[in-house]
């Protein structure tokens, strides 16, 4: 749920769907307003090109020993 909630916070991503029919009802969206998911994948690449998604490969660093977590 949380994923869901800051991936729609982030505009890279939908809201949480609770239910099949709220489900269903986003796809719907998504398909008849493919601007929408142009949308989500210009932010994919936005924030991608900021970091946003670049703390798991640092907690894997950091995991690995190559690293550490002072160095963030």
């Amino acid at each position: 749920m949380w994923g869901a909630i800051h991936s729609a916070e982030l505009g890279d991503g939908t809201h949480e769907c609770e239910n099949p029919e709220y489900a269903c009802t986003m796809v719907k969206m998504l398909i008849e307003q493919p601007g929408l998911i142009e949308g989500m994948c210009n932010n994919i690449m936005a924030q991608k090109k900021i970091g946003t998604y670049d703390e798991a490969y640092k907690a894997v660093k950091i995991a690995a020993g190559t690293i550490s977590g002072r160095d963030l």
